[in-house]
Parts: structure tokens; C-alpha cells; sequence
């Protein structure tokens, strides 16, 4: 997840505080998402491993944020885990948002390619209550449609 994302995202909410994390380690192709590395106060070099990070904080209500880069192995499991804690939570309600780290956040449905470059031939835009993708989709669609 871009880093601009992850901050409009946990750092507006009050009282935010990381309950969880799952180590995605063991499920990620450690070729294509590597672990990061950054320097400390102290001058120490830390790595960083993908992970999913569970942050709790309120913005009006209760909200809960999960964010990290998509597992690239055995998602029905992953998915599981983020809908059991969502239904143990007591959640109610349940947004998605899937980001490209390459080139931003930018949903489904925008015109534009992944590169930024316009598309060859302009797509007529579907209103959002019609389905309008179908094929290949991303741990968002799984959780989403599992919550609800």
C-alpha cells in the first residue's frame, strides 16, 4: 500500500492503536514484495517484513483499518482471518479499497492505465450499482464478498 494511503488512512483516526498484525512472511513471493529496510533513531538498519496491520481509532465511530500488501499465497486462508476478526469485532459495515503500488490508488473502473498513459479507445464508465468487472480479482473483492 503506498505510503500516502496508509497515512490518510490510520493517522486521521483518533486514538489509533495497531491491535494485530499477521505476518505474511510464509505468503508472499519475497521476489516480487520485498521486506524493507530503514534506519533507526539509534542508528541500527531494520527490517521490516510484510505484514497485514490491524489498527483500531475512531473517526466519527469506531473504525478499523487493514492494511499491507496482498498475500501471494493460500488467500482463502488470509481472507478468513481478516473476516474473523472483522465478525469478532462486531463490525458492521465493511469498505474495501485496493491500491497499486506502482502507480497509486486508482480503482477498477478509471480510464487511465496502470502506466498513466490514456487508454487506446475511451470506456464507457458503468454506474456503480451495476456489475460491471468480472475475472480475475484481488483479496478486497474475496473479504468483501465474504463480509457481505
Amino acid at each position: 500500500m503506498p505510503a500516502r494511503l496508509r497515512f490518510s488512512a490510520e493517522h486521521q483516526l483518533n486514538d489509533a492503536v495497531e491491535f494485530a498484525s499477521l505476518d505474511l512472511t510464509d505468503l508472499m513471493d519475497l521476489q516480487q514484495t520485498r521486506p524493507t529496510a530503514r534506519w533507526a533513531v539509534d542508528g541500527a538498519r531494520i527490517i521490516e517484513w510484510p505484514k497485514l496491520s490491524f489498527v483500531a481509532g475512531r473517526l466519527g465511530r469506531d473504525v478499523v483499518v487493514v492494511s499491507g500488501p496482498e498475500s501471494s499465497l493460500r488467500w482463502p486462508e488470509v481472507a478468513g482471518d481478516i473476516v474473523e476478526t472483522a465478525r469478532k469485532l462486531g463490525v458492521r459495515q465493511a469498505y474495501t479499497l485496493a491500491a497499486d503500488a506502482r502507480a497509486g490508488v486508482a480503482p477498477a473502473t478509471d480510464p487511465g492505465t496502470r502506466d498513466g498513459n490514456p487508454p487506446v479507445a475511451p470506456r464507457r464508465r458503468s454506474p456503480p450499482y451495476e456489475p460491471h468487472t468480472s475475472g480475475p480479482t484481488g483479496m478486497q473483492t474475496i473479504v468483501q464478498r465474504a463480509l457481505g
